[in-house]
């Protein structure tokens, strides 16, 4: 996680070679893990927005959404985009709900977005026992991850400059198909 003082230094160095890398998509699609292994291996910065909101907030997402709601959530989120989504050298793992606001859509393009695809099935499998997940009622099934997907599915579509699929890949293989695609670029 980038600290204060050394986004303040990043921001006066900004370099307009070093990429800032956007990864969007649902829950459970692998944002945090991909990004976290892409930053790695590309010698980049890594930041999560749902963490660092937490981070900021002290609390986590869940609370934020019983104490302030969905739109005070949607608003720190802005705040988290707005603070990370202009610095280059970064791989910046979004929140699955991000993409629904056209401010957050267009700070996106700021750098190269990528859409880490999941199905609804794929992503139960992986969040199914997460309680601390908003906007996911276990309970219901692949339901509520289905009804989300129908909302925010063309969106993700819409900004992604590439889209991977993570349902059945290694990381390996999904973090392979990322940088031959930046290669390309």
């Amino acid at each position: 996680m980038i600290d204060k003082i050394d986004l303040e230094q990043r921001i006066a160095t900004y370099r307009l070679s070093d990429p800032m890398i956007v990864l969007i998509g649902p829950m459970g699609a692998g944002k945090t893990t991909v990004g976290r292994k892409l930053a790695q291996n590309l010698h980049l910065d890594f930041v999560d927005t749902d963490q660092a909101i937490e981070q900021n907030a002290g609390c986590r997402i869940t609370e934020i959404f019983e104490q302030e709601g969905e739109e005070g959530f949607r608003q720190r989120e802005k705040q988290a985009l707005e603070t990370y989504c202009c610095l280059s050298g970064t791989v910046i793992a979004t929140g699955g709900g991000a993409i629904l606001a056209e401010t957050n859509r267009r700070m996106m393009r700021n750098g190269i977005v990528i859409y880490l695809h999941a199905t609804p099935v794929q992503q139960f499998q992986r969040i199914k026992k997460r309680t601390h997940r908003p906007n996911f009622n276990p309970d219901d099934g692949v339901d509520s991850l289905i009804r989300l997907m129908k909302v925010r599915e063309p969106l993700y579509r819409g900004e992604a400059d590439f889209t991977v699929n993570t349902g059945k890949q290694s990381i390996e293989l999904i973090i392979s198909a990322i940088e031959k695609f930046l290669v390309g670029l």
